[in-house]
């Protein structure tokens, strides 16, 4: 009898025990998806707030490119407003240093590329003729004319190729560069700050 209390009282506390764990971890389970409740509110808000903000700044940007545009709009005569440059196209072959020193004298540089958008942006214009571009080998190495190596490339397939081992100066072609003799004449586009 003494082992039967014994073993009703180990009961009712195992079983106070086994209550009592799942009366808190039932607690705990409510604040754990309160918290993830709560966490996904602020995240809809914030992701809300990002879209909202991303807008306002979208809009800022677009007036402030208007307003770049309305402001840069005055190149040179015989020049064109593309981007947020004034472009030069020239209708007269030279050699290659002969147009770089003809851009100087324009108070601009022969074209730079930056990135595919500024290729995109003024292919309109030089279509499918060659026109120099201000990029040079110098010790090997194809630099453009402000110093900068090479980043962004689109020589055409399979050059740079230095067939003749003097082609030393960079022509666009369509769409693509290819590697040239610098004595040949051939078109040149000038590029400046806008004004």
């Amino acid at each position: 009898m003494v082992l039967q209390i014994i073993m009703l009282v180990f009961l009712i506390i195992l079983s106070g025990l086994f209550l009592w764990f799942y009366l808190n971890t039932s607690i705990e389970i409510e604040k754990m998806k309160n918290n993830q409740t709560d966490s996904e509110l602020r995240f809809s808000q914030f992701i809300e707030t990002a879209g909202k903000e991303k807008v306002v700044q979208q809009e800022k940007f677009e007036k402030l490119d208007k307003s770049l545009a309305t402001f840069c709009t005055s190149c040179p005569t015989d020049w064109r407003f593309i981007g947020s440059s004034c472009y030069f196209f020239s209708t007269s072959e030279k050699k290659w240093e002969e147009a770089r020193d003809d851009c100087i004298t324009h108070n601009s540089r022969l074209l730079i590329f930056n990135d595919k958008q500024e290729v995109d942006d003024l292919l309109p214009y030089y279509k499918s003729a060659r026109y120099w571009i201000g990029l040079r080998k110098d010790n090997k190495e194809w630099k453009w004319l402000d110093g900068t190596a090479l980043g962004y490339k689109n020589w055409a397939s399979g050059e740079p190729n230095n067939e003749g081992d003097h082609e030393n100066c960079a022509e666009i072609r369509a769409t693509f560069w290819n590697d040239v003799s610098c004595d040949y004449a051939v078109l040149y586009i000038c590029e400046a700050a806008c004004r």
